[in-house]
């Protein structure tokens, strides 16, 4: 009864053509498939010229459409589409070649599915300060001679991301993106000493991510203060009046 009904629909085809199937059509194997088209079940179509009468020479073809669908195994798979798992036993499909009488079920199909697309990650990124050395009354407070330390990080940073300090000291900006890091690693972190003279004040720094131009990320700011390098006074003796 299958190879009626089969040898029925060619016979339909060729009587009135692709065009009464807006999103079907029936090609002679061999032949390129149109795109976005795939390969549902194969047929024995007169016209294809097959040497056998009655042997299976051509594709059904429909318009891909859905997220998934089953194919021929072995046809073509449509750009943006990718197998899935192996092949499906089913009688349709049947072998090019193959007596259509002699039909039997076999693992003649594959399920496909469209590729999905990549979900860019946010870029996220942030900046901390660690002041072993500060206390409760003053967080902020570098004290001379102690080490301060800034954190940097940012989730999957892409080949070739650059970090670009930025900030200022006592309100004036001292650092404009000049000094960059190239980075090797998601974390890193730079521990500095407050030893250098003349160099106090508060400062206010900050970090912007870059690929080449485009800014990626810029993170939170971290205020500190240096404290300056003043020997305290020793009280000497007092005098009697």
């Amino acid at each position: 009864m299958k190879s009626l009904f089969k040898l029925f629909f060619a016979c339909v085809f060729l009587l009135f053509g692709t065009s009464v199937f807006a999103q079907s059509e029936v090609i002679c194997s061999g032949t390129t498939f149109p795109s976005g088209y795939v390969a549902t079940n194969t047929l024995y179509t007169p016209s294809c010229g097959t040497t056998t009468f009655g042997n299976y020479n051509s594709y059904y073809l429909q318009a891909v459409s859905s997220s998934t669908t089953d194919i021929c195994a072995g046809t073509t798979i449509p750009s943006g589409w990718q197998q899935v798992g192996g092949t499906i036993a089913t009688s349709q499909c049947q072998p090019i070649g193959e007596a259509v009488s002699g039909a039997t079920v076999g693992y003649f199909m594959v399920a496909i599915e469209k590729i999905p697309t990549p979900v860019a990650t946010p870029v996220t990124c942030s900046l901390s300060l660690s002041i072993p050395s500060a206390t409760a009354v003053n967080p902020n407070l570098v004290s001379w001679g102690a080490t301060y330390s800034l954190t940097f990080s940012i989730n999957s940073p892409p080949a070739g991301v650059s970090a670009h300090w930025y900030g200022t000291e006592d309100g004036v900006a001292d650092a404009g993106g000049t000094d960059y890091i190239n980075l090797f690693q998601s974390t890193n972190t730079f521990t500095y000493s407050n030893s250098v003279s003349g160099m106090y004040g508060n400062y206010v720094r900050y970090i912007v991510f870059q690929a080449g131009n485009t800014v990626l990320c810029t993170t939170n700011s971290v205020t500190f203060i240096l404290d300056p390098n003043i020997p305290l006074r020793t009280p000497g003796p007092q005098k009697r009046p």
